[in-house]
This record gives C-alpha cells, sequence and structure tokens, in this order.
C-alpha cells in the first residue's frame, strides 16, 4: 500500500513540476485593418516596382550609377529614361497619402517584408526629383513632393514593428536631404512659412518609436506562443541568428534534441517581458534613464 502512495505522491509531485514549467497563455490582439488601407496600394505599388527592375537591366544599370556611383557618369538621357519609368510609381503612391493607412504583416518570425526595399526606392527617386526642382527654383513643386513623401514615411510605420519605424525614418531623411543642403538659399519668406508649415504638419502625423517597440513585442510573443505549441522548432531558431551556442554544450544538445522547448519557454518569456517593460518605461521618460533598455543579463 505504501508503495502506491509514495508513486501516487511521486506522480503529484511530477505533474506539479511538469504545470510549473508551462508558459501561461499567450495572448495577443489580433490584428485589425481600416477601410481602404492605404498599404494595401502601397504594397501593389512595391510589387510593381520591383517587377520593373526584375524586367529591365537597364534600368538598374542606371540606378546603380546614380545612387552607389560608377564608373561612368549618368548622362541627361539616362536620367530622363530612368525618370520617366518610375514616375508613374511616384504619382501613384501620392494619391494615397491622405487615406487611413496600417502597415499589414501577420506576428510571424516567417513573415517577408519585401515592400521594404522598394519603398526605399520610391523614395531615393522622390529625392531625386525634390532636388531637381529646388535646383531649378521650383520650390513648391518641391516642397509638394516633400509634403507627400514625409505623409507616406509615417504612414508606412503605422503600427508596424522596428523595420517598418527604421524605414520610414530613412525615407524622411532622403526626402529631407535636398531641403537641408539648399535651406540657406532660401530667401522667400512665402517658402520659408511652407517649410515651417511641413515641420508642423510632419510633427503632428508622427509615430513615436514606442509604438513600434509594441507591435515589436507582440512579434516576440507571437515567437514564444509558436515554439511552445510546436509551430517553431528550437532547432530551427539558427535561421535567424539565434547560433552562437556551442555545439557540444548542453544547451545545444537540448536545443538540437528537440525537446528544449518544455524548459527554455517560460524563462525566456518572463526575461523578455522584463526586457520589453524596461524599455517602455525608459521611452515613456528618456530623459530619466541612464539607458534606454538593460544590455546585459546583469542588468535584469
Amino acid at each position: 500500500m505504501w508503495v502506491l502512495g509514495a508513486l501516487a505522491l511521486l506522480a503529484l509531485g511530477a505533474l506539479g513540476w511538469w504545470a510549473a514549467q508551462r508558459p501561461p497563455a499567450i495572448v495577443i490582439p489580433p490584428r485589425q485593418y481600416p477601410p481602404n488601407n492605404a498599404y494595401d496600394a502601397y504594397k501593389q505599388i512595391a510589387q510593381g516596382v520591383s517587377d520593373l527592375f526584375e524586367s529591365d537591366a537597364r534600368l538598374r544599370e542606371i540606378e546603380s550609377r546614380l545612387f552607389r556611383g560608377g564608373s561612368a557618369p549618368v548622362s541627361q538621357a539616362e536620367r530622363r529614361y530612368f525618370l520617366q519609368k518610375m514616375q508613374p510609381f511616384l504619382e501613384a503612391y501620392r494619391r494615397h497619402t491622405e487615406q487611413p493607412c496600417v502597415a499589414v504583416y501577420e506576428y510571424d518570425m516567417n513573415w517577408l517584408f519585401s515592400e521594404m526595399a522598394q519603398f526605399r526606392r520610391l523614395a531615393g527617386v522622390e529625392s531625386l526629383m525634390i532636388g531637381d526642382a529646388l535646383a531649378a527654383g521650383r520650390e513648391d513643386e518641391a516642397l509638394l513632393r516633400l509634403q507627400a513623401l514625409l505623409r507616406f514615411s509615417e504612414q508606412i510605420r503605422t503600427e508596424g514593428t522596428l523595420i517598418h519605424y527604421m524605414v520610414g525614418v530613412t525615407v524622411s531623411e532622403m526626402g529631407l536631404e535636398p531641403l537641408r543642403e539648399r535651406l540657406p538659399q532660401l530667401q522667400s519668406p512665402k517658402t520659408l512659412e511652407a517649410v515651417v508649415a511641413l515641420a508642423r504638419d510632419a510633427e503632428q502625423r508622427h509615430t513615436p518609436v514606442r509604438a513600434a517597440l509594441t507591435q515589436e513585442y507582440y512579434l516576440g510573443l507571437a515567437t514564444h506562443r509558436d515554439i511552445a505549441s510546436g509551430n517553431i522548432k528550437l532547432q530551427d531558431l539558427h535561421r535567424w541568428g539565434f547560433n552562437d551556442l556551442n555545439a557540444l554544450s548542453p544547451e545545444a544538445l537540448l536545443l538540437q534534441s528537440g525537446i528544449g522547448a518544455f524548459f527554455v519557454v517560460k524563462p525566456s518569456l518572463r526575461e523578455y517581458q522584463h526586457y520589453y517593460d524596461s524599455c517602455s518605461r525608459s521611452l515613456r521618460n528618456p530623459l530619466g534613464n541612464a539607458s534606454l533598455c538593460p544590455q546585459t543579463q546583469s542588468d535584469f
């Protein structure tokens, strides 16, 4: 009888230990999109740009010399060819800068943000057009183009991850660069007032980085959830850069065995949530913190 009792106690202990290791329920709010979401149109435009460059070797070669330098300067004829090819896409994106916009993606580490490269490409071409307009004394045209690009840069990072945020910042910087270079030569009060109005408009539409941090947090939560459910295997994490474990270490052997998730998800999730909370507090009060986020294990 005592053997049965001991076995029962052992089973209860094992059950209690197993329950203690299970990660808590991970709840992530579903992504929601507004009607007539501009991001859908932007993704279609990005795909069109990608298809164009994929099919036009001359365009790729001119682009390389325009933006990355090359052995031969770009001729006026080549420049016209390049801008004429891109003009329809510039006109297309500007038609959507007043629409509601929420970045379209899923909380999935396998999600590909292929449109990001094309957004940068569009911004580079628009920056050329802004510079040309300023050089020719067409300040009104330049500022209208810049206004559209700045609005676009905010739209593509709305409810986006840190990738969206960083690309949005890059897009806005590319548009602002020719204005910064030309600003000392701008003398017209009307033009300078328009620049101030442009800055105010951009400030009102600004997306704070803490909003991107929240979306990045949800993406990480989804990864923990998928590991816990078996949709992602621990041994697959090297695809995202988690490949620094010594192949002979106990941690690496546990990871490669396929049974490590049970042991690592709960403590990893706890540290991940603590890290997010620390970063979030710092972003709410950046002047009161020496560093934005903990950097090492000892900082937790």
